[in-house]
This record gives C-alpha cells, structure tokens and sequence, in this order.
C-alpha cells in the first residue's frame, strides 16, 4: 500500500485520479482568484510555464461552459453563482486530464436546471476524454440518467451491484426495492391541493424592493428588481444558477451593499428602514428582525465553534 503522505500518493492523486466534492465553496480557496487555483494545478504536475498554465486555465473555463473565461480567471469563489462554482471545481479536476474522476454528490446542492446541466457536462467530458467516472450519490434518479453499472450500499454494506438496467427493473434485494418505490413519481395530474390560509392584501407590504440593481465590475447581477412581500406570505424567487437570486437576498440582508434602488423594510412598530443605505443602530435593530438560510451549511458555520456556541452567540449579542 502506498503512504498515503507519501510522494508516489500524491503524484497520482490530480494528475491520475481526480475529484469533485458536493461544496465548492468549502473546497475551493477564498484567498486565491480560481484562475490561480487552477494554475497552481497545472504547474503541479505539469512542466508548464505560468503562461502556459493560465492560457490552459482559460480553455478549461471554456469547456466547461463558464461565460467570459478571460475575465472569470480572476475573479474569487465568492464572485461565481453555485452552478458556476462547481463548474470550477470540473474545470479544476479536469486540468491534468485524469483517467478516473470522483464525483461526490456534485449536484445535491444546486437547482434542478443547474443540475441538469452538470450532469450533462460530465457526460460530455467523460465521453471527450475517455476517463471513468465514480459516481457517489443518493439521488436514484441521478444514477438511472448516468450510470452504466450501478453499486447499492447500506450501512457500508454493499447489496447489490449490476447494469443499471437490472438494477432498475429487476432489483434482487429488499433494500435495493425500497429505495426505487420511494423515487417520487409525479405522473398523475393534482387534483386536490391543500388550501392555504387567505392573505391580507389590504396590509402594508412587510418589505419592498424598488428598482435594485447590484453590478459586479460589468456584471450586473441585479438589473432594476422591484418586489413586494405582504406579512404572512410567502414569495418563490426562482431562476437558474447565475440568475440572482442569490444576490437579492445577501442585498436585503445588506451583506452586499447595492448599486442603485432601495429596499424598504417595516418594522413590527410601524417604522420603516431602507436596509440598502441604513447604518450604525438602525441596521443592527433590523438584523435582529431578519434572517437568512444559507446553502451551504458547511460554508456558513464556524469550524472552531461548538453547535451550542453557534446557536447561543446571537443570543448573547442580542440579550
């Protein structure tokens, strides 16, 4: 066996085998543009100059599809959607041309078009290349679209293994049953649907957004959004990734700062708060009113804090 620190590991480990993780943001540096990660990348096991490297750099953004590659190259993680994130982390794995890529759960966290999209890329390059893909998932739906042979594991018990037809068709273990019966099956039309306690509409809006654009350098994230939310109600902001859905909510949360617009937020009081140029006590007093969920958990929770201190620190800061 080898040393798993050892030089023969880590020679293989990029160049031969290569892999993709489900969070992006947790796997790729937030110090370093990506352009820089994925050169250092190729220098790594290539003889490539930096030059060479980063013109490299650039065609692997072209190919997996990432807009503008040239002015991509620079920017940081936190400046790319999720979809595009991940795009990254294919283009980074890609770059030495590995003969098996691991893919870990790399579409869980996005949207279902995103998804799509992914698994799209991956087939692609699999097939543009001629590399073997692992792929580890629990989505059945994701493995009937992709996979060639199928592994079923419980409780790192291995059930059953065989072409992904058989597998599908004519599943020889229970458990193996029991995850096909649960994929959802929406092929009946709804005929009945819960019905939701009726709004208000004569109410105040809770919160407003007027005409808010957000730009990063000549990207324009947001482009003139105007919205209305009615206290009780619930708003679906949909759109694939890369669209801004993101953005609007760290703008209302005002963990980025706007271009253009107001948000206007009403407080329980009846006072009303632009979030979008608020400062100092004003701004504190209406975080303590507003939360966010981020996507990524891993991303958004401090490694050096216990759950207990996590939960308890806005209670502390809050009295």
């Amino acid at each position: 066996s080898l040393n798993p620190r050892g030089r023969q590991i880590r020679a293989i480990r990029g160049r031969d085998i290569a892999m993709i993780f489900q969070e992006p943001m947790s796997s790729l540096s937030p110090i370093h543009t990506v352009g820089n990660q994925i050169v250092e990348a190729l220098r790594l096991h290539t003889r490539m100059s930096k030059a060479e490297a980063r013109a490299e750099a650039i065609s692997l953004l072209k190919q997996v599809e990432i807009p503008s590659p040239e002015k991509a190259l620079d920017r940081y993680a936190f400046q790319y959607s999720g979809g595009m994130r991940q795009r990254a982390m294919i283009a980074m794995a890609l770059a030495c041309k590995p003969q098996l890529l691991i893919a870990d759960e790399p579409t869980t966290a996005l949207d279902v078009t995103t998804q799509a999209e992914i698994l799209d890329l991956i087939a692609r390059l699999q097939k543009a290349n001629g590399m073997a893909v692992l792929f580890i998932t629990h989505d059945m739906g994701v493995v009937a679209q992709i996979a060639d042979d199928v592994l079923v594991m419980h409780n790192g018990v291995a059930k059953e293994y065989g072409p992904v037809e058989q597998i599908f068709h004519a599943p020889q273990d229970d458990y193996t049953r029991m995850l096909i019966g649960s994929v959802l099956k929406l092929e009946a039309k709804a005929e009945i649907r819960l019905a939701r306690p009726p709004l208000d509409r004569t109410k105040a809006p809770i919160l407003e957004l007027r005409n808010v654009s957000m730009d990063f350098g000549e990207v324009k994230a947001l482009n003139d959004v105007s919205i209305s939310l009615l206290p009780g109600e619930t708003l679906g902001i949909v759109g694939e990734s890369g669209s801004g859905k993101t953005t609007m909510g760290r703008s209302i949360m005002r963990l980025i700062d706007p271009s253009a617009g107001e948000i206007l937020y009403r407080r329980a009081d009846g006072g009303i708060i632009d979030l979008a140029t608020a400062k100092g006590p004003a701004l504190a007093a209406a975080r303590r009113e507003l939360r966010m969920v981020f996507q990524d958990p891993f991303g958004s929770l401090n490694p050096r804090m216990t759950v207990s201190q996590i939960i308890g620190e806005p209670l502390l800061v809050n009295g």
